[in-house]
């Protein structure tokens, strides 16, 4: 009689469980997912025994995760045997597959994990078409390993991708060692992500390297966040200039050091729904202070 118990044992790693159903006549019937479900909790001999010994037919999104969820456990065995699925007969991965692999880089790229990263970076068959985000190295500090990447595969480093990484962090360190080895030129959109984060020494070099102007959007995300420093060195130092969202968000968040200066840097920015927002989110001396010193006052219900 079918049975299919398999798929719970397979998730646990329940190997003996596998093998005496086998063992007794049982017949193992594969949904399709008991792979998968034994790669996500590292049961590697399991994943392994099953494509094996049981009919399984794998769907093509299945296999797709498998390289991912392997090399979420920084398991490079199963990240090897994963990729095999993806390879099957062909010399080449389909666009669909370089997407999976790519999956399993940024995996172990987050973790630090040289085998996996050197393994694939050193496939000809699986190396191909995929890129190594040496942003998210730098970010969990694995500098060492980040370094030792680029001197061996920089055509397998995406530099615009890790710029990013790394404005976003915060991480000067990062980002000026990626100009000082690659001489990159193009920092498009860059100190808007910067400003937008708070990253005020980011900024500040990133203005150095270029004449871009920090977007409305930006600035807005500064104020709401509290980033006043950042607010008051763009003022001083580009042509940016925030809208009037920049002051209610500073109301909704309680930041009033940053309500005071937009208030007066800015004065006819503030408007009705900036009361509004502080009174919402419970901002007493936000209220307070508006109430005192402008005279928009809060919407008037109909």
């Amino acid at each position: 009689m079918p049975s299919r118990a398999h798929g719970e044992a397979a998730g646990h790693g329940r190997w003996e469980i596998l093998q005496w159903l086998e063992a007794n006549g049982v017949e193992l019937i594969g949904q399709g997912n008991e792979v998968e479900k034994a790669v996500k909790n590292n049961h590697a001999e399991v994943a392994m025994w099953l494509t094996e010994n049981v009919p399984i037919s794998l769907a093509e999104g299945s296999q797709m995760n498998l390289p991912a969820l392997a090399a979420a456990n920084r398991n490079v065995e199963l990240v090897q045997w994963s990729c095999g699925f993806l390879l099957d007969d062909a010399e080449t991965l389909s666009s669909s597959a370089i997407r999976a692999v790519q999956a399993a880089i940024d995996e172990a790229a987050k973790a630090g994990d040289a085998d996996i990263l050197e393994w694939i970076l050193s496939s000809d068959k699986v190396k191909n078409g995929v890129r190594v985000d040496l942003g998210k190295l730098a970010i969990g500090g694995h500098y060492e390993l980040m370094k030792n990447l680029f001197s061996r595969y920089k055509a397998n480093v995406a530099i615009g991708s890790t710029a990013r990484e790394a404005v976003l962090a915060g991480r000067l360190d990062m980002l000026q060692w990626l100009y000082s080895s690659f001489g990159l030129c193009t920092f498009t959109g860059m100190l808007n992500k910067a400003v937008a984060r708070g990253h005020l020494e980011v900024a500040k070099w990133l203005r150095s390297k270029s004449t871009g102007v920090c977007s409305p959007q930006a600035l807005d995300n500064a104020a709401a966040c509290g980033f006043l420093d950042v607010l008051q060195w763009t003022h001083e130092n580009t042509k940016g200039e925030c809208s009037s969202a920049a002051i209610s968000g500073a109301a909704a968040g309680g930041h009033l050091d940053v309500v005071k200066w937009l208030s007066c840097s800015f004065p006819d920015k503030c408007r009705p729904d900036t009361m509004d927002q502080a009174a919402l989110h419970n901002h007493l001396d936000v209220v307070q202070w508006l109430h005192v010193n402008r005279m928009e006052g809060c919407t008037v219900a109909q």
